[in-house]
Order: C-alpha cells, then sequence, then structure tokens
C-alpha cells in the first residue's frame, strides 16, 4: 500500500525518535537492575558495572566510525543494520546464561545504539523538508528526554514484576516492528564512487579515533577504582592524547579521511559543537548532583527523589518540541543564544537559594533548567546539521553524538572530584560520614558548583552567539 508524503515524513520521524528513545531508554533501564544481576549471577558489583560501561564505550568510541560508514554506504543501510544489531544484541542481553554472556551482548547492543545514532539526525537533515526540519529535532529530542527519565522507573517496575531479562527482551517486538518500517519509508541512496581516492577507507584513522576515546572513557570511568594517579590511569591518557594528536596527523594527509578537518575549521560549525559540549556537560553534572542534594540537604527518600525530577523531566520533553517548531520561524542562533542563557541564569539563581528551606526554589530551578536546556538542543542541532555538506552529514551527526558523550562523561568526573574536594577538604576521607564532614561543607560545596556550572553556561552563551557571526539567515534557509 502506497504510502503518501506527508505520511512518510512523520513515519521517518516516528522511526528516528524511536531509535534514540531506545538507544537512550537502554543507556539507563539497566542501572536500577544491577544489585539483581550481581545476585542472579552470583558476582559483585565490580563484574556486574562491566553491563553499564562497555555499552557506552561501545556506543561513543563507534560513532565517528559508523558516521564515516553510513556517509559511504547509505544511510538507511546503516540505520538499519543498526536496528538489527540492537534488537539481536538485546535479545542475547535476554537470554544470556553469565555475567560475560551479558557483557559481549551489551557490546553488540552498544554498536547497534552508535549506527543508529550516528545515522538518526542525518536521515532527518536529509529526508525531511526543510520547512519540518525544526519539528522533527524537537521531536527527536523530546525521545531521547523520554528515554532518559522512564529508564529507571521502567527498569524498576519490570525487573521487580517479571524479571531483568525483561528489561532487554521487551526491545524485540519494538525493534522489529521498527525495522519493518523504517526498511518501508526511508528512501534508499544510490552512492556512487566518484574516484579511487574515494573507495579507500581510512582504517588507519578509524583505529587512532576508536583507540584515542576509548581509552580516554577507560580512565575516566576508572579513576576513582584505580586512583588518579595510578600507572594504569595515567597511561590511559597519555596514550589516549597520543593516539588524537597521531590521528589529526594522520586525516592531514589522507586523501580521504575519516573527518575532513577543514569541517572542524568551520567556525558555523565548531561553535555549536563546543555549544553542545557545554550544554552536556553541565546537563550530566547536575544530573549527578542533585540527588546528592536532595538526599543529603533535604533528607528525602529515594522515591521522593525520583517524583520530584519528573518535574524536570516533564517540561523538558515537552518544550523541545515547541522549540524545534519556532526554530522553522526564526534564526536558530537566537534560539540557542536565549536557551544558554536562561541555563545560566538557572545555574545562578539555585547557587544563592539552595540554602533556603522547602522545595519551591528547587521545583523553581528544575522548570527553568529544563526550560533552557530543551530550547537549546533543536536549534543548536539546525545550526550543525546545516553546517554541513549532504555527503558529510552521517560524519557530522557521529561527530556530535561522540561530543554529547564526552561532554556528559567529563562533566560527571570533573564535577565529582571538584565537589568531593569542597566537602572533604583534608582529602583523607571523601565517604559521606567521615572526619570532617558537615552540613556546612555540603552546602559550599553545593554553592560553588552550581555557581561554576553558571559561569561555565555564561561562556556557553558567548559561544552560541559566536555562532550566529558567520551564519546568515539566507544560509540557513538556502
Amino acid at each position: 500500500m502506497p504510502v503518501n508524503k506527508h505520511s512518510r515524513d512523520a513515519l521517518i520521524i516516528f522511526s528516528v525518535a524511536l531509535a534514540t528513545f531506545m538507544a537512550r531508554l537502554d543507556s539507563y533501564i539497566v542501572n536500577v537492575s544491577l544489585p539483581t544481576m550481581a545476585r542472579y549471577f552470583d558476582t559483585g558489583l565490580s563484574d556486574v558495572s562491566r553491563v553499564v560501561f562497555i555499552y557506552v564505550l561501545a556506543t561513543a568510541s563507534t560513532l565517528l566510525l559508523f558516521g564515516k560508514l553510513a556517509d559511504r554506504k547509505g544511510l538507511k543501510r546503516f540505520f538499519l543494520w543498526g536496528y538489527l544489531l540492537f534488537t539481536g544484541g538485546s535479545f542475547l542481553c535476554g537470554v544470556s546464561a553469565g555475567i560475560d554472556m551479558l557483557t559481549v551482548s551489551r557490546f553488540v547492543q552498544g554498536i547497534g545504539s552508535a549506527m543508529l545514532a550516528a545515522t538518526s539526525l542525518a536521515i532527518i537533515s536529509r529526508h525531511i523538508p526543510r520547512e519540518k526540519t525544526g519539528r522533527a529535532f524537537g521531536i527527536f529530542t523530546s525521545a531521547s528526554a523520554l528515554g532518559i527519565t522512564m529508564g529507571a522507573p521502567l527498569g524498576g517496575f519490570i525487573t521487580e514484576y517479571a524479571s531483568w531479562h525483561w528489561i532487554f527482551l521487551i526491545n524485540i517486538p519494538i525493534g522489529v516492528a521498527a525495522i519493518i518500517i523504517a526498511g518501508k519509508v526511508i528512501p534508499g541512496e544510490v552512492v556512487q564512487e566518484r574516484d579511487v581516492s574515494v573507495t579507500r577507507f581510512d582504517f588507519p584513522g578509524a583505529f587512532l579515533s576508536l583507540a584515542a576515546i576509548s581509552l580516554l572513557l577507560f580512565a575516566l570511568n576508572s579513576g576513582q577504582e584505580y586512583g588518579w594517579t595510578s600507572a594504569i590511569i595515567l597511561s590511559g591518557f597519555i596514550v589516549s592524547a597520543l593516539c588524537g594528536v597521531a590521528f589529526v596527523a594522520w586525516e592531514k594527509r589522507f586523501v580521504s579521511p575519516l573527518i575532513d578537518l577543514a569541517l572542524i575549521g568551520n567556525p558555523r560549525l565548531y561553535f555549536p559543537l563546543i555549544a553542545n559540549f557545554i550544554i552536556y556537560l553541565t546537563m550530566a553534572a547536575h544530573n549527578f548532583l542533585i540527588p546528592f542534594y536532595l538526599d543529603l540537604l533535604k533528607h528525602m527518600t529515594p522515591a521522593r527523589i525520583g517524583l520530584l525530577l519528573t518535574i524536570y523531566s516533564a517540561v523538558f520533553v515537552v518544550v523541545p518540541f515547541c522549540s524545534g517548531k519556532y526554530s522553522e520561524k526564526t534564526n536558530p542562533v537566537l534560539i540557542s543564544t536565549l536557551a544558554m542563557a536562561i541555563t545560566a541564569f538557572s545555574f545562578f539563581f539555585f547557587s544563592f537559594t539552595l540554602h533556603l528551606g522547602g522545595l519551591l526554589f528547587v521545583v523553581a530551578f528544575f522548570v527553568i533548567r529544563a526550560i533552557g536546556n530543551g530550547m537549546f538542543v533543536p536549534p543548536n542541532n539546525i545550526l550543525i546539521m546545516k553546517a554541513s555538506s549532504q555527503k558529510d552529514e552521517g560524519t557530522i551527526s557521529g561527530i556530535l553524538n561522540t561530543v554529547s558523550y564526552l561532554g556528559a562523561t567529563i562533566g560527571v568526573v570533573l564535577f565529582e572530584t571538584i565537589f568531593s574536594q569542597i566537602i572533604h577538604p583534608s582529602g583523607s576521607d571523601h565517604t559521606l560520614t567521615g572526619p570532617g564532614f558537615s552540613a556546612d561543607n555540603l552546602l559550599t560545596g553545593f554553592h560553588c558548583v552550581f555557581l561554576l556550572l553558571g559561569f561555565i553556561s555564561v561562556v556557553g552563551v558567548i559561544v552560541s552567539y559566536l555562532a550566529g557571526i558567520n551564519t546568515k539567515r539566507k544560509e540557513l534557509s538556502s
């Protein structure tokens, strides 16, 4: 049965939104089930925590690779392969008989997630009419936020009333349906190799980028466990940096590089990418710190904390759609700059009111910050994808998602370290009940870190504004 153009566009947006929803959901749905898995496999939390880390590692380290491959071999092909691997990996996770099999299966699932993430934004940019891209990016962002929001409560519900296996097996019917829909509605692409140089894939560049990102993520995620000055962590940072330098040097001389460095040198691209890094850094830092604030200073139970956080999530799910729709009618630079300014204000507001009693100012902070974050993402995505040519959309989508993952990871690690040093000035005991720990130190720590997040967001305001200096309105609509 033929599908009209309007329905086809809606189904393409639905397929892409569902992909990001599933990928984000599975980043968070596992966390609440880790203790249950540890008991089921009779293993320690350190072993079962690999189930979380391997998924992030597989996804973040391969985004650049799959973005480039999708540009060469076709977005639709890699999008469908992503769904297939994600769904197949989910099945393997659900039937895993041991912790090692579960870890390997999560790696397969993460590879599928990377393929979906590297192609999703590019598919919107290429196949959705220009007058609908703002709404499409808004729906995409809302679906991503919904996946993050539903992860923990859905994981807990399924684990309690069914079993942990079903947090993975539930993906199978959804994934199969998504593959069928995407296969029918996403247009195929004829990929023509124009010369011999294009047929040579940049395997050294792919290896160096994979090594640099993997080692950086390992060092950042394992620094607390092994110690930041331990040989293994310092070696991870050093080798990652060396691989990064070697990657840049190689990309400059290879005829068909994994990343065309001239793209990154375009101010219309690198300013929005920096702003994207900042917004994800601040979001991740906030999401890490705020439960401790509500627990330690407001003395709230986990259930009440989760309920209160749904206020932020509810606003964040709704705002992107409105922001994306409005970005179609006005300059996206103005919206992203205003959104970053609102985010900065929210952090300053909270840093000077967090010592007050009650929850009124906390709720106000959640609402203001959710508006800022939700407003920012769709127009900034528009700026980034519009700065790329059609042949580079997969690559740019991969770069954008890699920057997001790195920003989120660095945000948690950086602010965890800063906060720990402030509340434990002696540095001798970093537990929450050790010597030197006090409510005054807590208040000082939270005030300082949220104040710092405000200043970092001010940098984001400047960067977002600079993105518009080289972006004319006629270029965005051309």
